[in-house]
């Protein structure tokens, strides 16, 4: 394994950064500080109100005098651990999508910050990396769903705490260390298989923020695989110009963790299709036939009710009355690209880990 090149100093500090010395899922004295306060996740319940085993650290966003000590950061062994529990509550099948993913999101961003502190960058590293950043895909187009809000109230209640922001802003977080790490390995002159497609994942991204951040972020993109990059460009292209033709027929031909990255951009492009459409119609509303809009705006018949629901547009039949006449509430809504290609199985079941033969592997295509 290719290691940060460089040395431990005194008290377990490594120049700037620290060297963690915890190889448990949470600190000793964090134990001792949540269980004096009862503060037990439901996640994290063992045999006994006293039984701390289930433990993972939580995150912090003050770095202080408390959580800064080499004692308090895990090791490799202890994010190792902390790793495989996640994924156990990934598969609690008896748990809603919104509850496990606040919880995971904590926990994860507890990961990532003890990483991060440590300066790794080596293929642990990036394996932890990238199996956070496909759980927070998932998790982010799973819950931008207006379905998920039709789940019975505790799940409406989990829903209402997501903060998509904060997840975005996580998620950038996770790809821009992995960009990181990826530019490291080049230096060193190490391959690594999923580079090209969390690379895209950081474009796509970069699509939602606007044409000069994508320019930003394809100028980063070494040349050797800029042949990689083109279906992004397509995309982007097709975004930008208000093609939404080749952007629905684009998208769904994307590998699955692209596909629900590019689902952000979705909304915006079909209220301006359907505007266009509208206006295309003529002063009088006229019917406009379902399967010519399903078709066009990536729709199947169930997400078609939803569409017209939304922006209130009156259904006959199996036709749309559309035109500029027609008042159309604009409402952003999502409506996924998963409603048409499902996501692979392995990943609705919440087991995320790292493929590494995702290029050829059925499930991430």
């Amino acid at each position: 394994m290719n290691s940060f090149p460089a040395q431990a100093g005194q008290n377990g500090r490594l120049d700037a950064y620290l060297v963690g010395t915890c190889s448990a899922m949470c600190p000793p004295s964090e134990v001792q500080e949540r269980l004096s306060h009862r503060q037990v996740h439901k996640f994290e319940r063992g045999s006994s109100p006293a039984d701390s085993s289930l433990f993972v650290k939580k995150h912090y966003r003050i770095f202080d005098e408390y959580n800064n000590s080499p004692e308090f950061v895990r090791n490799k062994e202890g994010i190792a651990k902390s790793m495989d529990r996640l994924r156990v509550v990934m598969d609690l099948k008896d748990e809603s999508v919104a509850n496990r993913a606040n919880y995971l999101w904590d926990r994860y961003r507890a990961i990532a910050k003890d990483m991060s502190v440590q300066h790794w960058m080596d293929e642990f590293a990036v394996m932890v990396y990238e199996e956070i950043g496909r759980f927070l895909i998932w998790a982010d187009e799973q819950l931008r769903s207006p379905m998920a809000l039709q789940q019975g109230q505790e799940q409406f209640d989990a829903v209402d705490r997501f903060d998509p922001v904060l997840h975005l802003k996580f998620l950038n977080n996770v790809l821009l260390s992995l960009v990181e790490i990826y530019d490291e390995f080049h230096r060193r002159k190490v391959e690594w298989h999923n580079e090209v497609e969390f690379r895209l994942c950081h474009l796509i991204l970069r699509i939602c923020a606007g044409p000069l951040e994508f320019a930003k972020g394809l100028k980063g993109i070494r040349k050797e695989l800029m042949s990689e990059v083109e279906d992004v460009v397509r995309l982007f292209m097709a975004y930008f110009e208000g093609d939404w033709i080749s952007f629905f027929r684009d998208v769904p031909q994307l590998p699955w963790v692209l596909r629900a990255l590019a689902g952000r951009l979705a909304p915006e492009v079909r209220e301006r299709a359907l505007l266009a459409i509208s206006k295309s119609m003529g002063k009088r509303t006229r019917p406009y036939p379902a399967s010519s809009l399903m078709e066009e705006l990536c729709l199947t018949a169930q997400g078609l009710v939803a569409f017209c629901k939304a922006f209130s547009l009156p259904m006959q039949g199996d036709t749309v009355m559309l035109g500029v006449g027609l008042q159309i509430a604009s409402k952003l809504l999502e409506f996924q690209f998963s409603d048409l290609v499902p996501a692979p199985s392995y990943l609705l079941g919440m087991k995320l880990t790292n493929c590494a033969e995702h290029k050829s592997c059925c499930h991430c295509r």
